[in-house]
């Protein structure tokens, strides 16, 4: 009798694997998005990132009534709560999402639990919430990594010790150049000694002192 052919008897096997991996791995994932999306119900939100750590994003959802909440929009069951989320994407990359950041944000009904009272508790790391964008900055800063501020408080000590004036000059500039408003704030003024900064003349930067 003729003997099989090996090539055949491989391709066979091959063709097996495959076909156990598609119906083991990809068409189960797939019937679980879809039983995903069809059992749990999802909300929109927005508001500011107070917090990074690695992956995590904590974010602070604006509360119905805000200036910044958007007109018009109904009422959702986590407005007004920070909530843990993760961002989607190439939001991921590091750097895309600044502490400050203005976003709107996904969520289901895994994200939380009704309770009786009419509250709400939340659940899980932020694997039910996500940021889906980041909406128009204000202004960004690299180092410290923030988003949309309005003013930026330099503080430097009028004495013991010196003011480092070249590092003031930087903050100042990096301040101006990105749209914030730059305010000094002078320590130490109460020294016995003269101030080491009081020669600096005036620079039309709005300043405190104590």
């Amino acid at each position: 009798s003729r003997a099989p052919d090996s090539r055949l008897f491989c391709r066979q096997a091959v063709d097996k694997s495959a076909d156990f991996l598609y119906n083991k791995f990809i068409l189960k994932k797939v019937e679980r998005d879809r039983t995903g999306c069809e059992n749990h119900m999802t909300y929109q939100g927005f508001g500011i990132v107070t917090k990074s750590n690695g992956g995590l994003f904590s974010v602070l959802l604006y509360p119905v009534g805000s200036r910044l909440f958007p007109q018009g929009r109904e009422s959702q069951p986590l407005d007004g709560l920070e909530i843990p989320t993760r961002a989607r994407g190439n939001l991921r990359r590091r750097g895309a999402l600044l502490v400050g950041d203005r976003v709107r944000v996904t969520y289901t009904d895994e994200a939380f639990r009704a309770e009786p009272d009419g509250g709400v508790t939340l659940t899980g790391d932020g694997g039910g919430a996500t940021v889906e964008e980041i909406l128009p900055r204000s202004s960004a800063l690299i180092r410290p990594p923030m988003a949309n501020l309005g003013v930026l408080f330099v503080t430097v000590a009028a004495a013991d010790p010196a003011p480092d004036l070249l590092t003031l000059d930087k903050l100042i500039s990096i301040a101006e150049h990105n749209a914030i408003e730059p305010v000094m704030v002078i320590t130490k003024t109460d020294r016995k000694r003269r101030p080491s900064c009081g020669h600096l003349p005036p620079c039309g930067i709005p300043g405190l002192s104590r």
